[in-house]
């Protein structure tokens, strides 16, 4: 990988001064030389049925509102390093991240989710 092909300076949730490399099916966000996460589309896996995953995981985790649509559901699972978005069974997206605490998730990847206009 070529350095034109990393993004300097990018914003994650809420940190900001982050490097990204977009791939076919996502981003991967470093700090320095470690990887904050892993950005993972929905459309790029299978099984996309999010019910299936949800139960995969062991039950819905911690569960907070999702960014990508006003309908959207996260279940973050944070001792594992997972989290899921999803829009009734329309999987938005998946996050993989170094096992973490529910409040450092919160600080250091997850932004509120924007007012949606209907």
């Amino acid at each position: 990988m070529g350095e034109d092909a990393v993004a300097r300076g990018v914003e994650y949730g809420p940190r900001r001064g982050l490097d990204e490399v977009e791939t076919p099916t996502g981003r991967v966000v470093f700090d320095g030389d470690r990887v904050a996460v892993v950005y993972v589309s929905g459309a790029a896996l299978r099984p996309s049925d999010p019910d299936d995953l949800v139960a995969e995981l062991g039950g819905p985790g911690e569960e907070l509102p999702g960014a990508a649509s006003a309908g959207s559901e996260l279940h973050v699972y944070p001792d594992q390093g997972l989290a899921l978005s999803h829009d009734g069974p329309k999987l938005e997206m998946v996050e993989a991240f170094p096992p973490t605490t529910l409040g450092a998730y919160r600080e250091q990847l997850y932004r509120d989710p924007p007012r949606f206009v209907i």
